[in-house]
C-alpha cells in the first residue's frame, strides 16, 4: 500500500533482488547477509493463471508458500474490479478476456454476504485448497502462509480447514503487516506466518490438560512481547493465538470435553477468551 512512486520503487527493488539474491539470517542478536547466489531466482519458473484447486500435482514440491484469502478482510476479487474497469478501456481491443463488465468472482474463497458466500463455504473451499497443497507436497514438505485477522471465528475456520486435511502447525512467526488501513476490526499491525507440516496421527488430549498448556503458552508469549516490544493489545493477541495453535494442532480432532470432541472452532474460541482476559486471568481460573 502507498503511492504509485513508492510501489514502483518496491517493485524495482524486488526485481533487483531476484537478479542478485542473497540470504539474510540471524546469529545471536545480529542480522547477517550471505554473498550473492550463483544463480538468479526463478530460472525455471512456470506461471499458471486459474483456480489452484484444479491443479494435479502429487509428491512434487519441497515447500508451498502462499497467501490465502483473509476470510472477510480485503475482498481481492472486488479490489481487482477497480483496476479491471480501467484496464478494459485501454486493452479490450488488444487482448481477449475483457468482454465482461467485471471480474469473475463466484469461485472466490471468501466470506462475503453479497455473493452468498458463508463462513461454512470459506471453511469448505479453503479445505479443498489445503488438500490439493498436501497432495502436492513431498512427505517431509512444508506449507508456509501468512494470515491477518483479529477475529476468532476467522482463525477458527482457518485452523479447522488446515487440520482437517492432515496438517499440523509447527511454527508461527509475526511479521510487520502493510494492510492496516484496509482491514476491519481491532487494529493489528502484524501478519502471522504459519508453518505447517503433514501429520499422520494426532494425540488424544483432555480439554483440561490442553487448556493448561495453552494458558502457559499464552502467558509466556505475552510476557516476552511486553518485555521487548511496544505493541497494541490486538498485536499481542494475534501473536499469542499463533503460539497457541501449535499446542492445539497436534491434538486436532481428539480433544475431549465432557465426553464430546471439540472442534477447532470451539478450541479457538476458548483460546481467544483466555487471551482476551490475559491481563486478569489467574492460575486458579485454569487449574
Amino acid at each position: 500500500t502507498g503511492t504509485f512512486s513508492s510501489m514502483w520503487d518496491m517493485v524495482l527493488k524486488g526485481v533487483e533482488y531476484a537478479s542478485s539474491p542473497t540470504e539474510r539470517y540471524v546469529e545471536g542478536d545480529e542480522t547477517l547477509e550471505t554473498g550473492k547466489f550463483a544463480m538468479p531466482i526463478g530460472k525455471n519458473a512456470e506461471v499458471f493463471q486459474g483456480d489452484m484447486r484444479q491443479m494435479n500435482y502429487q509428491n512434487e514440491f519441497d515447500a508451498v508458500i502462499t497467501d490465502p484469502p483473509y476470510y472477510d478482510n480485503i475482498i481481492y476479487s472486488e479490489v481487482s474490479d477497480f483496476f479491471y474497469v480501467w484496464l478494459k478501456i485501454l486493452l479490450k481491443e488488444e487482448y481477449p478476456g475483457f468482454n465482461q463488465n467485471k471480474t469473475p468472482r463466484g469461485d472466490s474463497i471468501v466470506t462475503n454476504p453479497y455473493l452468498d458466500k458463508t463462513a461454512e463455504d470459506f471453511e469448505s473451499e479453503l479445505g479443498q485448497a489445503f488438500s490439493v497443497i498436501k497432495r502436492a507436497l513431498k512427505e517431509d514438505g512444508t506449507l508456509t502462509f501468512t494470515y491477518h485477522h483479529s477475529d476468532s471465528e476467522s482463525w477458527g475456520e482457518l485452523l479447522e480447514s488446515l487440520c482437517n486435511v492432515g496438517f499440523e502447525v509447527t511454527a508461527t512467526y509475526p511479521i510487520t503487516a502493510d494492510i492496516n488501513k484496509f482491514i476491519q476490526g481491532e487494529a493489528v499491525s502484524f501478519d502471522i506466518v504459519v508453518v505447517a507440516r503433514p501429520i499422520d496421527e494426532t494425540e488424544p488430549a483432555s480439554w483440561n490438560s490442553l487448556r493448561r498448556d495453552i494458558y502457559r503458552t499464552a502467558r509466556r508469549t505475552r510476557k516476552q512481547l511486553e518485555e521487548n516490544r511496544d505493541l497494541s493489545r490486538g498485536d499481542i493477541g494475534v501473536m499469542e493465538m499463533g503460539a497457541c495453535f501449535r499446542e492445539y494442532s497436534k491434538h486436532h480432532g481428539k480433544v475431549q470435553r465432557d465426553g464430546e470432541i471439540m472442534s477447532a472452532k470451539e478450541v479457538v474460541q476458548e483460546i481467544y477468551g483466555i487471551i482476551q482476559e490475559a491481563s486478569d486471568i489467574g492460575v486458579e481460573d485454569v487449574f
